[in-house]
């Protein structure tokens, strides 16, 4: 079973009208092989995993050089066939090996073959011991995430909702029918969660207790990569220690991350948060107490918050029935499902920050285009928030929004379904809304 991911469009437009290496970033397992070798089965492809294809090291290493020439010599034989221009090279995990990275720039230059590269991030290059230098402007960039609630929409066979959804955004206005019908799909999309093998299993046999071990196992995947890359971190210990206390710390009322909690000093861990959170498995918001801009300028070095970067990883982590964790709607668990799915979102599009200065704290805070904008997340109906109003009343530009299980309102403060935060944003429509409620 193959689910279609909106990605595949914009990969071939760049196959197609191809200009340079094209790269593809995300976690483990998020979808991108599968969608690349979707993507190219009406081309010739040659498709080499840097960990596991056999030979690889040796036509890949700082003891050869890295012309186009040898290089596709030797994967020829790799591959036991006859590589031509009209071939796409497919290069998995190659953020692990600095000379396949290298050689992109050489492929740029030469021009004769398409090449495609599969990786968490390419910034992990930049901490080994390279003779080469990062191949800065050589590579088209293009990031991966889980599967979206558009996406899922689509799998499930309920595209007619997704178009309808859209374009009632649009207009600003969602029929109350139809908003009931996508919190129902929501909730459901919430407790399968985004991974596609977990979705792919829901879908075809509809077994809970098979989804639920999926995520086990892709948990415990995490936990076993952090150890091909002890190059990049800090101790492998002390990866794991990180991830697996996600969900206790958001559990917290403040949510912050404590290092004493875990017997390490921030020092200790600044390469290992800066790891995860640049590969893809977290998402860090770090903590700021002025909107003056630029934002980055105000961040607290060692203050943030942690989030996983899928949430129906983050509910397996802390043991809970995804289900049940859904239907209990008023509980403080579902309070902070709600708020990892919504730092996973805003994380796409924008830096992503946390405010909180004496008792006002703003769970999320992003800069765009010369704007701010202040996101406080409420998992029921619930729309009250004296810190919202609060930094309202000190900050007359800022555009302030409330995520919630509430109809769309756009106004002074306005009201955006939770299902819908992510669709608006990729359809670039808030600013839209947000100029036309203005100019009204």
């Amino acid at each position: 079973m193959y689910i279609q991911r909106e990605i595949e469009k914009e990969l071939i437009k760049l196959i197609e009208n191809y200009q340079k290496p094209i790269c593809i970033l995300g976690a483990r397992q998020v979808g991108k092989s599968t969608v690349v070798k979707h993507a190219v089965q009406n081309y010739d492809s040659v498709y080499i995993n840097m960990f596991d294809t056999q030979g690889i090291n040796e036509i890949f290493n700082e003891d050869n050089d890295i012309s186009v020439d040898r290089i596709v010599s030797s994967l020829e034989l790799v591959a036991m066939k006859a590589i031509t221009t009209d071939t796409i090279l497919i290069f998995d995990e190659i953020q692990s090996n600095p000379s396949a990275l290298a050689s992109l720039k050489s492929f740029k230059e030469d021009g004769r073959y398409k090449v495609i590269g599969l990786g968490s991030n390419l910034g992990s290059f930049l901490l080994t011991k390279s003779k080469y230098s990062f191949p800065v402007g050589q590579y088209t960039r293009l990031n991966m995430y889980p599967i979206n609630f558009a996406e899922y929409l689509e799998a499930t066979n309920n595209s007619f909702l997704k178009e309808r959804l859209i374009s009632q955004l649009r207009v600003g206005k969602i029929d109350e029918l139809l908003h009931t019908k996508l919190l129902v799909l929501f909730d459901e999309y919430m407790a399968i969660g985004g991974m596609p093998e977990a979705v792919k299993s829901y879908l075809m046999n509809s077994s809970i207790e098979e989804v639920d071990q999926v995520k086990a196992d892709l948990v415990d995947g995490y936990l076993a990569d952090f150890g091909k890359y002890e190059y990049a971190i800090d101790n492998t210990k002390a990866l794991n220690v990180i991830y697996r206390s996600i969900p206790l710390f958001l559990n917290k009322d403040n949510q912050k991350f404590i290092f004493s909690e875990v017997n390490y000093e921030y020092k200790q861990l600044t390469k290992s948060f800066k790891w995860l959170n640049d590969n893809n498995y977290a998402v860090l918001t770090p903590q700021i107490n002025s909107l003056s801009k630029p934002l980055i300028a105000n961040v607290k070095e060692s203050s943030f918050k942690l989030f996983a970067n899928e949430t129906s990883l983050l509910i397996k982590q802390a043991n809970y029935n995804p289900f049940t964790v859904i239907k209990e709607q008023d509980k403080i668990y579902y309070g902070f499902v709600m708020e990892n799915y919504i730092a996973t979102v805003l994380n796409k599009y924008n830096e992503v920050y946390t405010y909180r200065k004496a008792k006002t704290e703003v769970d999320f805070i992003c800069e765009k285009d010369n704007r701010i904008y202040a996101y406080e997340v409420k998992s029921g109906t619930n729309t009250k928030s004296k810190s919202l109003n609060a930094l309202m009343a000190k900050n007359e530009d800022l555009i302030s929004i409330k995520l919630t299980r509430d109809n769309l309102r756009i106004d002074n403060v306005s009201i955006i379904p939770l299902y819908a935060i992510d669709i608006i944003l990729n359809q670039k429509i808030l600013d839209q809304l947000i100029e036309k409620k203005v100019s009204q």
